[in-house]
């Protein structure tokens, strides 16, 4: 037998069924995982945009109060 070749005699603990059900387990775990820091990463983005929407309200506002002054000089 090579070394670093998987082998299905190497595990002979459980059976496939066990074996995949474990697998599953895990790599459902991981896709929940990875949901939950989509979602959080996706509503901090969200939070910036709207920030950043605000922001460039206020300076929208700032640059108009401006040229109105300037305008009736």
């Amino acid at each position: 037998m090579q070394t670093g070749v998987y082998s299905p005699q190497q595990f002979t603990c459980c059976t496939d069924a066990d074996f995949m059900g474990y697998v599953s387990g895990l790599l459902c775990e991981q896709y929940v995982q990875k949901e939950t820091e989509l979602k959080a990463t996706v509503e901090d983005l969200e939070k910036q945009v709207a920030d950043t929407k605000r922001k460039c309200d206020e300076l929208s506002s700032r640059v108009e109060l401006l040229r109105r002054q300037k305008l009736l000089k």
